[in-house]
């Protein structure tokens, strides 16, 4: 992580607030959503759930992304996280999927709402990720699937980030796995608004003594349509998924 100047802090901020979100979310489409299933979700889908069916797959930071769809009709329980409710309202409006919300209280003693689609084993938890607790999913996930989470909050600051990653490993099973897509720029620097660069050895030090890393794949932006048209002012990053397990 590099120092925190001025103009790092009032993007941290920027980062932090709920409009700047919101913001993107009422102005269409946003750059980072893909029309299509992750490629690599698919590809490392039996070792990401080591073959079983009826897997607890938590999805944080979810938007309105097709995987959920697709591990849901794969015979899962889905949960995704989401603080924008613009985003959840037009994933269910957008896959025609009827639903019910319901609450639930937090530890904080805050009212949380819950989406839950009727005709697929699938829920979306209106929150910041920093207040998602045992209160609201009850149960521990057998695996996480993050697709771009971890780098929206590496662009904030390092005590953020410490705080994501301890949420996302005390939701998970003893025996889960966690599935992270991280972005690293040749130059070892920070390119672009919506991109951030995670070396390995900071993914490392994030999980500790506690966790197993390892690395399942490298690709190059410029072979994700998608993320190369959303981050066309940084294409010089490379693409690193990993397996996190805890010991």
């Amino acid at each position: 992580m590099q120092p925190t100047s001025s103009r790092l802090a009032g993007k941290i901020l920027k980062l932090e607030r709920k409009e700047t979100w919101e913001t993107e979310w009422n102005d269409g489409n946003p750059a980072w959503h893909r029309k299509y299933v992750s490629p690599m979700l698919i590809k490392h889908y039996d070792e990401f759930t080591s073959g079983r069916r009826n897997r607890r797959i938590l999805v944080p930071l979810c938007g309105k992304s097709l995987d959920m769809i697709w591990l849901a009709d794969q015979g899962h329980t889905v949960v995704g996280v989401e603080m924008i409710r613009k985003a959840i309202e037009t994933f269910f409006e957008e896959n025609k999927l009827l639903y019910d919300v319901n609450t639930a209280q937090t530890s904080a003693g805050g009212t949380i709402n819950l989406f839950k689609a009727k005709n697929k084993d699938l829920t979306l938890i209106e929150c910041n990720i920093f207040d998602l607790s045992r209160e609201v999913y009850h149960n521990k996930f057998d695996c996480i699937w993050d697709r771009g989470a971890c780098t929206v909050i590496t662009m904030m600051d390092e005590a953020r980030l410490k705080q994501y990653v301890d949420v996302l490993l005390s939701s998970l099973q003893s025996d889960g796995r966690y599935f992270v897509m991280t972005f690293r720029h040749e130059s070892g620097k920070n390119e672009g608004e919506w991109i951030s660069h995670l070396p390995e050895d900071k993914l490392l030090e994030l999980c500790g003594d506690r966790c197993k890393v390892e690395l399942v794949e490298q690709d190059d932006i410029k072979n994700d349509p998608a993320l190369l048209e959303a981050y066309a002012t940084a294409p010089q990053h490379s693409i690193f998924y990993y397996f996190v397990t805890l010991k």
